[in-house]
């Protein structure tokens, strides 16, 4: 079962980064794919093509995302994600919930 874990973004802004930590025990060197959706569109990020850095020493998968993504999410709570881990005998979804969105007046 994944765990329900949910966020804040503000839009046009590229930090604070997102992060979700593993026990100690827990292989995170394998292939991560974010998926992010919301009525109207979607955006994606994985360990392999980008956006997401997996951090060995810290155990901690990491979205580095950037303003332009922000600025595609619309204002609310009404995006929602899941954080799969992707190996080469299967796919598990450890992370989902939803992100909420704020502002967005600061200029890029």
């Amino acid at each position: 079962m994944a765990t329900v874990l949910d966020f804040s973004l503000h839009r046009g802004t590229n930090e604070p980064v997102v992060e979700w930590e593993f026990p100690p025990s827990f292989d995170v060197d394998v292939g991560w794919e974010l998926s992010v959706s919301w009525r109207g569109g979607s955006l994606r990020a994985t360990s392999e093509e980008g956006g997401l850095v997996i951090d060995l020493g810290e155990r901690v998968v990491r979205w580095a995302y950037t303003v332009a993504q922000t600025r595609l999410l619309p204002l609310g709570r009404v995006a929602t994600y899941e954080l799969e881990r992707r190996t080469d005998t299967g796919q598990r979804v450890y992370a989902t919930g939803h992100i909420t969105v704020t502002g967005g007046l600061n200029r890029d």
